[in-house]
């Protein structure tokens, strides 16, 4: 894998390419999702896929972590008030977000019911950060 080769893609590419997988891994399980979908996605050749990445695996990961990112990065001012209003507002801050990323949001909610084998440890780990 070269991950350094893919960070030096445009960045309109690598959204393109992470997009391809993201949108893959939040229909299908892992063991489901298609490679040959998402190379034909993005426009790009397995091997150069398998050459970013190395394998199926870390690709993965790599879509989930960035996935998770996206999702706690996101910090909305906080609201003050009583119990309700700060309740609601976190509720519109959450419902919010899930519409802003319907892909990342349900790749994450899949991969917590993921039970590969093949990615259990790591995937597990993600989620606990």
């Amino acid at each position: 894998m070269d991950y350094e080769a893919f960070g030096r893609l445009p960045l309109e590419k690598q959204s393109l390419i992470l997009d391809a997988g993201i949108n893959e891994f939040s229909v299908f399980s892992y063991s489901d999702a298609n490679t040959d979908r998402i190379t034909a996605a993005c426009g790009i050749s397995k091997g150069l896929l398998f050459h970013y990445f190395g394998t199926k695996k870390e690709f993965y990961l790599y879509c989930l972590e960035r996935s998770l990112q996206t999702l706690t990065d996101y910090d909305p001012p906080a609201r003050a008030g009583d119990f309700y209003t700060v309740l609601f507002a976190e509720m519109e801050n959450k419902i919010r977000l899930c519409a802003d990323h319907p892909c990342k949001t349900n790749f994450i909610n899949l991969a917590s019911r993921e039970s590969a084998a093949a990615i259990m440890i790591e995937k597990n780990e993600l989620l606990k950060k």
